[in-house]
């Protein structure tokens, strides 16, 4: 596997971070985290039809994909999520073609049915990933291309490191985050290998100065009244409207730029998350 940065990321990094918190301002550690892996991604070619795996409600790929404004989009986009209400909301979204609510690890799709599959930040919520990537190998066509986002054990490191107060921290902010599955990037790729796909890039990203930054932005919207975060968690979109929003977007944009600028490129054993991609072999 060839492990090396993006071109052109970093320049494309804020663009992504600040039309994100014009969405979400009361969140911006899920903007800065986002605006890493769509950075990235968008430096890359999907070829259609594209499977959406943990689609949510479709947010990313729309950025990634822009949309046409109809279903007609040169990219067919499907999209699977085990959550009902997030496929009701992907589908209120002109970019996915159709969206279904489903298990990743059963996919109701026939085998090789895909050309690409994507999965941002999806895999380590899953007990027994294993089951998806056969999944993936199976709806993907021959060379068909796997790219998904996952965090790995540098962030549990990181954890600790950053609150060395709170007992057991790694494993409190794994509980509340639902991260079942914190590996270095070496379990994943021979997890791949074991499901017939052939590991092909690997791109770190969220290097631990970044990290820092990100778990400093985290604690703002998690902390209770006395650490502000309740302000945060109330900004959504009838506050926007009153400019609460605005003014929380221009404030975390000028905290969080300079690490969004830095987070696209780690080495990868560095890396607090990492982007993997892999091919089905022709």
């Amino acid at each position: 596997m060839v492990a090396h940065p993006c071109p052109g990321a970093s320049e494309l990094a804020p663009r992504f971070l600040r039309a994100l918190l014009a969405e979400y301002p009361q969140y911006p550690s899920v903007a800065l985290w986002r605006c890493w892996e769509m950075a990235l991604l968008s430096r890359m070619e999907f070829d259609s039809p594209l499977l959406d795996l943990g689609c949510g409600d479709g947010r990313i790929v729309q950025h990634l994909l822009g949309s046409s404004g109809d279903r007609t989009h040169p990219h067919r986009v499907f999209g699977l999520d085990l959550n009902e209400n997030s496929v009701r909301l992907a589908l209120a979204r002109p970019i996915h073609r159709a969206a279904i609510v489903a298990d990743a690890r059963a996919m109701p799709f026939g085998d090789a049915a895909f050309a690409s599959v994507l999965s941002v930040c999806v895999l380590e919520h899953i007990p027994a990933p294993d089951r998806v990537l056969a999944e993936a190998s199976r709806v993907l066509k021959p060379n068909g291309l796997l790219a998904f986002s996952v965090p790995t054990a540098r962030l549990s490191e990181i954890a600790a490191e950053t609150h060395p107060r709170t007992l057991d921290y790694p494993a409190v902010f794994a509980a509340r985050v639902e991260h079942v599955n914190s590996w270095p990037h070496s379990a994943w790729q021979a997890l791949l290998q074991r499901n017939g796909l052939a590991p092909c890039d690997l791109i770190g990203f969220m290097p631990p100065d970044a990290a820092r930054v990100w778990f400093a932005a985290n604690d703002w919207v998690e902390r209770p009244i006395r650490g502000r975060g309740w302000l945060y968690r109330v900004a959504g979109p009838g506050l926007r409207r009153g400019g609460l929003g605005r003014l929380l977007a221009a404030y975390w944009f000028r905290r969080l730029r300079p690490a969004a600028i830095e987070g696209v490129a780690a080495s990868p054993d560095e890396a607090a998350a990492v982007l993997i991609l892999a091919r089905k072999p022709g």
